[in-house]
């Protein structure tokens, strides 16, 4: 590497130092440990369960196959999409309309849900969620690289577009995307696939065999609505966070990293921070998801403050419509549209403002406080969707 190189690869950390405060690598060793340790528990505790009910030590993959129908068709989708979007920022760069944008991005709406729900039995639950989240993630690409240029003075030449759609980076940045693409390494790669299937293997463990047990459990109760909501909801409590343990680890670490491996990209440890240690929700938030935070703040926090929006109704703002973001990919996924996570988001606000308010408190209990929150949280959404969503196929006492 020369002096030139290794010039530019100090200026592009320098950028993201601007945006993320500690580029420190966290460590993550003990996910991995934790992972394979719920793996085999859990692993072998279904299995034995299967061998007192049916004498043989069998897993159901039936379940499985359902979810992952459509795949084939979803990688076709993948790619297609990213050139799709390639070409409307390609036509955008060149005539700089606002107009073009709107309209292309109300189409990509219209065409995200039409070709999910065209025929509700051709994907599965697992290849909706990959098609709407990857296509909303392009969807916010193409807002990243429109602002940039119709903000810059810069020449339409110098982009980095397709470098950009492939790379695993949300805010366009053509300094950023000005780097020599580093050697891959296939130990890195064979490692991100292999930990990345333990993931989604440990993820369908817990989803089949203690998920769907609590929700029938959950369609079938005979108490007050309040009553069958309070029970599924503490039992849910355990298990959401079992699988958002290796749901964050699949999608930020080996994912993002296998992205990363596979384009070239520069290793700048920008996708998460040590969120496990925060002590309070505002650190959180910065933390535990790096990759959209940027996103969101360039793009949604800084432009409402920039044409005068005051800090609170920036950050109001800003928090609602990440949860319309989440809700959108949910509502393309389900065919129904529930504002939970929009909700929750928009009520932590209170909670980011707490360290402010009372310092002591958090430094002494904020970090619990934050895990609290945490287990809290998940399982309440979940149970939050599921009785919207099938609210009239139980019957409730009232």
């Amino acid at each position: 590497m020369n002096k030139n190189q290794t010039k530019e690869i100090k200026e592009i950390k320098e950028i993201f130092q601007k945006q993320i405060p500690d580029l420190e690598k966290p460590e993550m060793n003990w996910v991995v440990n934790l992972g394979i340790a719920l793996y085999l528990i859990l692993g072998l505790t279904i299995l034995f369960n299967e061998k007192s009910k049916t004498g043989k030590f069998t897993v159901k993959i039936d379940y499985f196959l359902l979810m992952m129908k459509g795949t084939h068709f979803v990688v076709i989708l993948y790619f297609g999409l990213i050139l799709v979007f390639g070409i409307m920022m390609k036509i955008n760069l060149q005539i700089r309309s606002i107009t073009f944008y709107i309209v292309t991005q109300l189409l990509f709406i219209v065409f995200n849900f039409f070709v999910i729900h065209f025929d509700p039995n051709q994907f599965g639950l697992a290849s909706k969620a990959i098609i709407a989240t990857h296509s909303t993630l392009l969807s916010m690409k193409y807002h990243s690289f429109t602002i940039f240029y119709l903000r810059s003075s810069v020449s339409k030449k110098e982009n980095y577009l397709w470098r950009f759609l492939f790379a695993p980076l949300l805010v366009y940045s053509d300094k950023t995307l000005k780097f020599q693409p580093k050697r891959r390494e296939f130990s890195r790669i064979i490692s991100q696939i292999v930990l990345g299937i333990m993931c989604m293997n440990l993820m369908y463990l817990i989803w089949v065999f203690q998920f769907l047990p609590i929700f029938e459990q959950a369609n079938q109760c005979k108490n007050s609505l309040f009553i069958c909501i309070v029970e599924t909801w503490q039992k849910l409590i355990p298990f959401s966070c079992l699988m958002w343990f290796p749901m964050f680890y699949f999608l930020f670490h080996c994912w993002l990293n296998l992205k990363a491996e596979l384009v070239g990209f520069l290793d700048l440890n920008s996708f998460y921070l040590d969120w496990w240690k925060s002590i309070d929700h505002g650190q959180f938030w910065i933390k535990w998801n790096a990759y959209i935070n940027n996103w969101l703040k360039e793009h949604l926090y800084k432009d409402f403050r920039r044409v005068g929006f005051p800090r609170f109704w920036s950050l109001f703002l800003t928090f609602f419509i990440s949860g319309l973001l989440h809700d959108f990919i949910i509502f393309c996924i389900s065919g129904k549209f529930h504002p939970w996570i929009t909700l929750i988001l928009v009520l932590q606000i209170p909670l980011v403002s707490l360290n402010i308010f009372f310092p002591r408190f958090t430094r002494k209990f904020g970090n619990l406080f934050v895990w609290i929150s945490i287990f809290i949280g998940i399982s309440l959404v979940l149970t939050a969707y599921h009785f919207s969503q099938n609210s009239q196929e139980m019957n409730f006492n009232f």
